[in-house]
């Protein structure tokens, strides 16, 4: 449809920053939850989840700002490459936000390492980092900070732990 092909891009070029995030597609379209092997994830994972999982749907340079979850989730590639970034839990260094303390003031997708450094000079230098390509899962504990910059049209879910 419509949003596909805006994702898609333009000839192959990238589109402006269209992004659907963390949103209850399941909830949305109950029937698309036959595609995911619930118990196939359940038996891999070992924890059962709390709820219907969120879908996240990009462009090719769409971004998860850095942040922390309120709980342990699982992020699942379902197509596209996703490069995602880790930092220790902890607030040290984070420059986490006064409204949303989960949420780092530090935008790296926009500065890069080297400005953000300059501006942030306690972020942490030390981080893990990979990218996801479809079917890679990445286990992401409770307060493990992060940020995804979709490398080209991404789509991923997340599953939250009970």
């Amino acid at each position: 449809g419509d949003f596909a092909g805006l994702v898609e891009g333009n000839g192959g070029r990238p589109s402006p920053r269209l992004y659907l995030a963390q949103h209850p597609l399941f909830e949305q379209f109950p029937s698309l939850a036959d595609d995911v092997d619930a118990e196939g994830l359940r038996a891999a994972w070992g924890r059962r989840c709390a709820r219907p999982p969120n879908v996240w749907v990009g462009a090719a340079g769409t971004a998860t700002p850095l942040h922390h979850d309120p709980e342990d989730n699982l992020l699942v590639q379902v197509r596209g490459r996703k490069h995602v970034r880790l930092y220790p839990p902890g607030d040290a260094g984070m420059y986490a936000e006064k409204r949303r303390r989960n949420v780092s003031r530090v935008d790296l997708e926009r500065l890069g390492d080297a400005a953000a450094r300059a501006a942030f000079p306690d972020l942490p230098r030390h981080h893990s980092s990979c990218v996801l390509g479809p079917g890679d899962a990445l286990y992401l504990p409770r307060g493990w900070w992060h940020l995804c910059l979709a490398l080209e049209p991404s789509i991923s879910l997340n599953f939250w732990a009970e």
